[in-house]
């Protein structure tokens, strides 16, 4: 990954221009947007999930899989519906309850 570097960037920040000004917004570049689609789908893939143009909840839930995993892997029970996680983990201290969501993450 890289910051955009094409004309009309400032320290590596799109800049939306202002024509009044004689100041030019940002240019995309192919290398930058294949930048971007390629970290965001290496998380999907990662998860174990296949890309599908249809579904616009993919890196959602590979997050929450990589993140349940990860804490199921520290000790604990994790049951996936979808994308949505219950997770319940057991320690000396007590349990820990959380449920991913779509668009958030609650503790319950």
């Amino acid at each position: 990954m890289h910051e955009i570097d094409t004309p009309g960037n400032v320290n590596g920040q799109w800049v939306a221009g202002d024509p009044e000004r004689g100041i030019t917004p940002t240019g995309f570049s192919a290398d930058w947007m294949n930048a971007v689609q390629n970290e965001i789908t290496n998380v999907i893939s990662a998860a174990g999930l296949t890309l599908d143009k249809t579904k616009n909840t993919q890196l959602t839930e590979a997050i929450g899989l990589i993140v349940a995993e990860h804490i199921s892997a520290a000790a604990g029970t994790v049951v996936a519906v979808g994308a949505n996680f219950q997770l319940t983990t057991h320690n000396a201290i007590g349990s820990l309850s959380l449920a991913f969501r779509r668009h958030q993450m609650e503790s319950i």
